[in-house]
């Protein structure tokens, strides 16, 4: 018996819960691995955290590519673009103003910090940085798309 509330998600709504989900593990994955804490037995960032990160993004997009081919609603309609076209703002400002925060931070007597890190360390803090970016790029979606269904 299906209730009365319930309504089938769309393409681009499954793609940004997808996506939130992804995002949201891939920022916690590097998250412990670039500020251990003492309970977890972790030293740090190794030459593998960054790729485990990135075929994490690749396991998001499979899974993308998937629900495309078998969902056989339309791509997107004009709701739809609209709400892919504040993701992206939101997504790309947040991207802009942590890498501009960063760079800051390196003229103001951090350089030290910065230099006393790994390359490991350093590519890892980048691949964080478009995770938190692809979860706030996910998020504006899922809060559009739930907005839009109340």
């Amino acid at each position: 018996m299906e209730s009365e509330g319930a309504v089938s998600l769309s393409k681009q709504e499954k793609l940004a819960r997808l996506g939130l989900a992804v995002s949201l593990a891939g920022c916690f994955y590097l998250a412990v691995h670039l500020f251990p804490v003492s309970v977890l037995p972790i030293e740090g960032p190794d030459p593998d955290t960054a790729s485990t990160a990135a075929r994490l993004m690749i396991l998001f997009l499979l899974a993308a590519y998937f629900i495309k081919r078998r969902d056989a609603s339309p791509l997107a309609d004009e709701r739809d673009r609209s709400i892919e076209a504040r993701r992206a703002n939101a997504g790309y400002m947040s991207l802009a103003l942590m890498i501009v925060v960063c760079a800051t931070l390196g003229l103001e007597g951090y350089d030290v910090f910065w230099r006393s890190r790994s390359p490991a360390w350093l590519g890892s803090g980048l691949m964080f940085l478009m995770f938190a970016s692809l979860v706030i790029h996910s998020l504006v979606g899922v809060v559009h798309y739930w907005r839009d269904r109340r």
